[in-house]
């Protein structure tokens, strides 16, 4: 045991600005780490070698921050503490637009969501290929998430209508470890737009 939490307190990584992720709220429904935790995801499931086509979690799903300075196993454990496996859904666009509307504050990664001021999601974009696409009702996309949400949890019924492709890809935490080790350091990721609210278009 004392072993383990040697490696648990073992540096990973240093942070040069803090990524916040403390509950994503509907006054605040994004955030750079919800951001980071949705890429982190879909890009183990490439290195798993499956081909994704876009990432969504939920953002009570986070539960900490990532601060500055030198990060260990324990912060991320804090960041993800529910240990979820990540799962991969072929959803057709219809139920993954569903999934966005109705699920609680989704994080995402290649796509982009437009809320109306009543937060009222109108329009959901893909990233495909380096250009942005509106999202087709008909097409079968790729979905990687954890197994909470994919289960249909936090309002993503939607998911549940899906076809589930592999529900054991890796552990959350060591999806989001493997990823931020990779990183260029000291780790500063600018953050990237992904929810915008009031500016439909």
């Amino acid at each position: 045991k004392h072993e383990k939490n040697k490696l648990s307190s073992h540096k990973l990584f240093t942070v040069k600005d803090r990524m916040d992720g403390e509950r994503i709220v509907s006054s605040k429904p994004f955030s750079t780490l919800g951001n980071v935790v949705a890429d982190a995801f879909f890009l183990e499931a490439i290195e798993q070698g499956y081909q994704p086509d876009l990432a969504v979690i939920n953002g009570g799903g986070i539960r900490s921050s990532i601060p500055t300075g030198e990060i260990s196993r324990v912060d991320l454990i804090k960041v993800l503490p529910f240990s979820k496996q990540l799962m991969l859904l072929e959803i057709e666009g219809h139920f993954l637009f569903e999934a966005l509307k109705y699920g609680k504050f989704p994080q995402v990664s290649k796509l982009k969501l437009y809320y109306s001021e009543k937060q009222e999601l109108k329009r959901v974009d893909v990233r495909k290929d380096d250009k942005w696409q509106p999202l087709q009702m008909r097409k079968k996309y790729k979905v990687v998430t954890n197994s909470f949400v994919g289960q249909g949890k936090d309002n993503y019924e939607a998911f549940k209508k899906g076809i589930i492709l592999n529900e054991n890809i890796q552990e959350d935490v060591v999806a989001l470890e493997t990823y931020l080790t990779k990183l260029p350091q000291p780790i500063n990721v600018k953050y990237e737009e992904r929810i915008k609210v009031g500016s439909v278009i």
